[in-house]
């Protein structure tokens, strides 16, 4: 389990590989415990680097020796491991793993474990924050200039719920809990050893991904574009309301995911492979069709996603330009594919401003003719309106999320 745990984060801190998919192919009765591990490593990362250094008095740590102290670490403070478990279990772990780190990590483990958490006192209060939660400056920084009333409670928070949507009527919800949706429930337990979701009675959709489909509202005579669909959960939402849908998706391997889930849900949805700033080929592949609704969708930077994903912290791009071009010209594609009074739904999992108010208000100064939809069934969950709705993740412990709808006039 330790083992397993050790490997996963040196090679996360090597590749910059990404968690969920590291832990989706493990196959063993310790998941949990390793799952836990895993990202809590991660998710405290720099409060366990500024500790280490702050107990040892080192920097110049080899990878090994630094993932499995940083282990050490997070056990002993944060889950409560006895000091006799944590020592023999790491010495067993280093002999195995590696044995010039052994004589380190044995002196580390009976000299120098602590016995309570260290907090920072710098003069500079962002730095402090920084290290308490793990959370690089400059994302602090925007966070509190965009979010002055929130951006504390937003990089305090820890918890994030597991969203499901019921899609049969037989599934059973006696053992998940309610929300003001009658089909979308919060997991209790482990989702994934809950029998309906092994039958696909069950789907895991986040409150914001689900709210999507509220705010498009797809009619039954609606002609609807996914343009960013993989792995295809909106899409499969939308298809509930509206059979005559087409989704697409320009990552091959996505691509792929996305037709399987359709093929395994029993999902009749058309599919295109293609760029989704690319108007002529997806015009091509559609043979010139055009559609009453179209969902963007967009690739972003995930600032949304910070409790689900910790490691995107650390993978974030602070610049944001090149991003920012891609999300402009998926809108601009979708203006082009969209019929007369038709409408747009722009929706990203970040809560940076830059790639959601930002972006809204440029594709409104080139195009002018759209105008903004606001709408109570959106409202009532999210509150105010500002170039769309802005769902943090402090809110229902959910990921961070924007969605937008324009109408073309």
């Amino acid at each position: 389990m330790r083992t397993t745990s050790f490997k996963i984060i040196k090679n996360h801190l090597e590749k910059q590989t990404y968690l969920n998919l590291a832990l989706k192919n493990i196959k063993s009765k310790d998941i949990n415990k390793i799952t836990l591990r895993v990202y809590g490593v991660i998710e405290n990362k720099l409060y366990l680097e500024y500790l280490l250094y702050e107990i040892t008095r080192k920097k110049d740590f080899d990878l090994d020796t630094k993932v499995i102290l940083m282990l050490i670490l997070y056990e002993t403070l944060f889950l409560k491991t006895k000091d006799y478990v944590v020592i023999s279990e790491y010495q067993k772990l280093t002999k195995q793993i590696s044995r010039k780190s052994l004589s380190y990590v044995t002196y580390f483990l009976h000299n120098l474990l602590p016995n309570d958490f260290i907090k920072p006192s710098f003069s500079n209060q962002t730095k402090n924050l920084s290290i308490m939660y793990s959370y690089p400056q400059p994302i602090i920084k925007w966070l509190e200039q965009q979010y002055p009333n929130d951006y504390l409670d937003i990089i305090k928070s820890r918890a994030k719920k597991t969203y499901v949507r019921c899609i049969d009527e037989s599934c059973n919800t006696n053992n998940l809990e309610k929300t003001q949706f009658p089909d979308l429930f919060i997991a209790k337990d482990n989702i994934v050893k809950n029998q309906d979701f092994i039958d696909k009675k069950l789907i895991i959709q986040d409150l914001g991904a689900y709210l999507v489909t509220k705010y498009l509202d797809p009619k039954q005579d609606d002609i609807i574009l996914d343009l960013c669909a993989a792995p295809g959960n909106k899409s499969m939402h939308i298809y509930k309301y509206c059979q005559n849908i087409t989704a697409n998706e320009i990552n091959e391997n996505r691509f792929n995911l996305m037709n399987k889930n359709f093929k395994d849900f029993n999902y009749k949805i058309k599919t295109i492979n293609a760029d989704a700033t690319d108007y002529e080929t997806i015009n091509k592949l559609i043979n010139n069709k055009k559609f009453t609704k179209i969902l963007c969708d967009v690739p972003c930077s995930g600032s949304g996603t910070f409790n689900s994903k910790p490691e995107k912290k650390f993978l974030y791009e602070n610049d944001l330009a090149k991003l920012n071009q891609i999300q402009l010209n998926i809108l601009k594609t979708a203006d082009k594919l969209l019929e007369k009074n038709g409408q747009i739904l722009y929706s990203t999992c970040s809560i940076n401003k830059n790639e959601n108010k930002k972006i809204i208000s440029e594709f409104l100064k080139l195009h002018p003719n759209y105008k903004l939809i606001e709408t109570t069934n959106i409202s009532q969950v999210i509150g105010k309106f500002d170039y769309g709705y802005t769902l943090l993740p402090t809110q229902y412990q959910s990921d961070g999320f924007f969605m937008c709808l324009l109408e073309k006039r």
